[in-house]
C-alpha cells in the first residue's frame, strides 16, 4: 500500500511540473480539444444524417438535392474542426518540445560537465531526445482524445436516449460505458510498470551502443568485437521482452476494443427490427455506431502512449532536478597576467568510487608565467588534476588555488574563461572553422583568428582551401584530419587570451616535425601565460621550467627542466 501512495505521489509531482514547464499550451490546447470535439459531434451527425437519408431518400421521403446539401454543410463543418484541430494540435507538440528541451538543457547546463561526467552519455542523450519526444506525444495525442473521448461520447450517448429512446440505445450505451471506464485502465499499472523496464534496457542499449561506437578503436584493439555483440544481442532480447509485456496489455485491450462496434450495431438493429422502430432511425443509429465508438478508442489509443509518456517524464523529471554540486563563488577571476596554480594537500575519489582514491595527498606549485609538464601512465591521476583545476569537481580534502586562492571563490564563467583546456578528445561542432573558433570568443576577428591559427601551424593549410575561414568542419570534425581537429582547439583556445593554459595530449596526432614547431611557437605565445602540459612522453624537458611525474595518484617526482626523463623512463 504505501509503496503505491509513493508511486502516485512520484507521479502527481512529476505532472506537476510538467504542467508547470507547459503553461504557454494550455490555451492552444484547450482550442485544440474544443475543435475536436466539435469534429466528433459533426461526424457522428454526419453519419447518423447518411444512414437515415439513404432510407428516406428511398422512400421519397427526403429529395436527393437536400440530402446532399445537409450533407455538404456537415462535411464542411467536420473538415474545418478536423483541420484547426491538426492546426492547433501540432502548435501544441512544436511548442511543447521546444519548452521541454530548452527546460532540460537550461537546468544541465549550470550543472555541467560534473552532471555529464556522472551520468553515462547514451541515457543523457536518450533522455534529452526520446524521452522528450515521448512527452510531447502525451501532449499532442492524449489529453485531447482523452477529454473528448469522455465528454462527447458521453454527450451523444445522452442525445441518442433523449431522441430515440432508452430500449434501442441501452445495449450500445452499455458497451460505450465499458468502452470509456473500464476497458481503457485495465492493465494500466502493469503496462506502465513493463514500458518503464522496457524504457531502462532501450537506455542501457544505446549506452552500450555508443561505448561500443566511439571505442572502436580500443574494441578491435583488444580483440573484443564478439564480447560486445554477445553483450548487444543480450540487450536486445531484454527489449524485445519488456516490449512484448507492455505491447501484450494493449493488443488484448485493442483486441476487444474491436468488437463492440459490430456488437452495437447488431444490438441496434435486433432492438429496432423487433420492436417495429422506424427504419430510417435503425439506420441512423446504426451508422452512428460505426463511428461513436472512436472516442473510446482514441482514449485506448492514448492511453497506450501514457505509460511509455509519463515513464519519460519521470527521467527526465529526475535529471532536470539533479542537485547541482558546482556552484558559483563570490570572487570574479579577471587577473591581468599570468596565474599562478597551486595544489594543496589533494585527494579525490570519483563519485561512484569513494573508495579507491584517485589523488591522495598532492602537493603541486607552480609559478606564474612557468611552463610545467605532468607526465605518467594513463590513469595515474594527471587529467583529473587539470579537471579540478577547472571545478569539473572539488576534491575530497586539501583545494586548488589560482592566483594564491582557492578555484572555489571564483564564478565559474570566469575562472573557465581564464584558464583554457585543450582535452586528449577535441570536439567540434558541425560548423565552419571560424564558427567553432569564435565558440570560445564570438567578438573574435579574422586577423586574430588568423594569429591563432598561425601558432598552432594550421593557417598556411586553411588559406589553400577554397573557403578558407568558411569551411565547413563536418559532424566531430569529420572533414578535416585528426592532426588538424586537434590544431584547430588548441588554435581556439589560444584566441580566448587565457591566463592559464591547459594542453592534456594535444599533439598525439602531430608528426615529430610539427610537434616541434608548435612548441617553438607556443613558447614565444606563452609568455605572460602559464602553461601546463599533460602527455606519456617527453622529447626534451629542458624546455620546460617543472616537471611533474604523477604516480598512483601521488606526485613521485618533481624536476626543474630535468634531463633525465624521457619516454622510457615514464614506463
Amino acid at each position: 500500500m504505501e509503496k503505491n501512495e509513493n508511486r502516485s505521489a512520484r507521479r502527481a509531482e512529476t505532472v506537476r511540473w510538467l504542467l508547470s514547464v507547459t503553461r504557454p499550451v494550455l490555451k492552444p490546447l484547450y482550442f485544440s480539444v474544443l475543435m475536436r470535439a466539435t469534429e466528433q459531434i459533426a461526424a457522428a451527425a454526419l453519419f447518423a444524417f447518411a444512414g437515415a437519408a439513404v432510407v428516406q431518400t428511398v422512400r421519397g421521403r427526403w429529395s436527393l438535392v437536400y440530402a446532399l446539401a445537409v450533407l455538404t454543410v456537415l462535411a464542411a463543418v467536420k473538415a474545418a474542426a478536423a483541420y484547426l484541430e491538426q492546426f492547433s494540435g501540432h502548435y501544441v507538440a512544436f511548442k511543447s518540445l521546444e519548452l521541454l528541451r530548452t527546460t532540460a538543457f537550461a537546468a544541465l547546463w549550470p550543472k555541467a560537465p560534473y552532471v555529464t561526467g556522472k551520468m553515462r552519455t547514451g541515457v543523457m542523450l536518450t533522455a534529452l531526445t526520446r524521452d522528450i519526444d515521448r512527452i510531447e506525444v502525451f501532449y499532442a495525442h492524449t489529453i485531447a482524445p482523452v477529454i473528448t473521448g469522455v465528454a462527447v461520447t458521453g454527450v451523444l450517448a445522452a442525445a441518442g436516449i433523449c431522441l430515440a429512446g432508452i430500449e434501442i440505445t441501452a445495449i450500445p450505451v452499455l458497451l460505450l460505458f465499458f468502452a470509456v471506464f473500464i476497458l481503457p485502465p485495465a492493465g494500466f499499472g502493469r503496462a506502465l510498470r513493463a514500458t518503464g523496464r522496457s524504457l531502462q534496457a532501450r537506455r542501457e542499449l544505446a549506452q552500450w551502443l555508443t561505448d561500443s561506437v566511439f571505442g572502436a578503436e580500443e574494441v578491435v584493439g583488444y580483440g573484443r568485437e564478439k564480447v560486445r555483440f554477445a553483450g548487444l544481442r543480450k540487450l536486445d532480447l531484454r527489449v524485445k521482452d519488456t516490449a512484448c509485456a507492455a505491447v501484450a496489455v494493449r493488443a488484448a485491450r485493442r483486441g476487444i476494443g474491436g468488437v463492440l462496434p459490430p456488437a452495437a450495431m447488431t444490438a441496434v438493429i435486433a432492438v429496432g427490427v423487433g420492436g417495429h422502430r422506424d427504419p430510417a432511425l435503425i439506420a441512423a443509429l446504426a451508422a452512428v455506431c460505426m463511428r461513436i465508438f472512436e472516442g473510446p478508442r482514441g482514449i485506448e489509443d492514448a492511453l497506450g502512449g501514457v505509460d511509455s509518456a509519463f515513464a519519460a517524464a519521470r527521467r527526465l523529471y529526475l535529471i532536470c532536478h539533479e542537485p547541482q554540486v558546482i556552484r558559483d563563488g563570490p570572487q570574479t577571476f579577471l587577473p591581468a597576467g599570468a596565474a599562478a596554480v597551486q595544489w594543496r594537500d589533494v585527494s579525490y575519489a570519483y563519485p561512484g568510487a569513494p573508495d579507491r582514491p584517485v589523488l591522495d595527498r598532492v602537493n603541486i606549485q607552480i609559478e606564474p608565467g612557468e611552463n610545467a609538464l605532468f607526465v605518467g601512465h594513463s590513469g595515474s591521476g594527471k587529467s583529473t588534476l587539470m579537471q579540478l583545476l577547472l571545478r569539473y569537481d572539488d576534491p575530497r580534502a586539501g583545494e586548488v588555488l589560482l592566483a594564491g586562492r582557492p578555484v572555489g571563490e571564483y564564478e565559474l564563467d570566469t575562472l573557465r574563461r581564464a584558464v583554457a583546456f585543450v582535452p586528449q578528445r577535441p570536439e567540434l561542432l558541425n560548423s565552419t572553422i571560424a564558427g567553432n573558433m569564435r565558440l570560445g570568443a564570438p567578438g573574435a576577428g579574422e586577423e586574430e583568428m588568423w594569429e591563432a591559427l598561425e601558432v598552432a601551424q594550421l593557417a598556411g593549410e586553411i588559406r589553400e582551401m577554397p573557403l578558407g575561414l568558411n569551411t565547413p568542419t563536418g559532424v566531430e570534425g569529420s572533414a578535416l584530419s585528426g592532426g588538424q581537429v586537434q590544431r584547430l582547439c588548441l588554435a581556439r583556445a589560444l584566441l580566448t587570451k587565457p591566463r592559464v593554459i591547459v594542453l592534456d595530449e594535444f599533439s598525439a596526432n602531430l608528426n615529430v616535425e610539427l610537434e616541434r614547431k608548435i612548441r617553438e611557437n607556443l613558447r614565444h605565445w606563452s609568455r605572460g601565460v602559464t602553461l601546463l602540459e599533460i602527455t606519456h612522453r617527453v622529447e626534451n624537458p629542458a624546455h620546460y621550467d617543472r616537471v611533474f611525474r604523477i604516480e598512483g595518484g601521488r606526485c613521485a617526482r618533481i624536476g626543474n627542466g630535468m634531463p633525465d626523463i624521457g619516454e622510457a623512463g615514464i614506463r
